[in-house]
């Protein structure tokens, strides 16, 4: 997960800093880096945020299924 967030906001960042090398919008200031960089941010962080809900999801699941089966007739016997 680390790995893809640290990819994900690089790319993003690289393809800031190309953008800003060819069209240099905003003179010496490097502002596509820097929103290249706040959306690879995001992205990585949504990514993070689908992969644990996944994640806690699975592991909810797995516990449902090895918990043993509920039994509604073990109360007391009838008179």
């Amino acid at each position: 997960m680390g790995f893809e967030f640290t990819i994900t906001v690089g790319l993003f960042g690289w393809l800031g800093y190309a953008a800003d090398a060819r069209w240099a919008v905003f003179g010496s200031f490097p502002g596509f880096l820097l929103l290249g960089v706040f959306v690879g941010m995001g992205l990585g962080v949504y990514r993070l945020n689908y992969q644990l809900v996944a994640w806690q999801q699975r592991q909810k699941d797995a516990a449902q299924d090895q918990a043993p089966p509920e039994d509604h007739d073990s109360g007391p016997p009838d008179r």
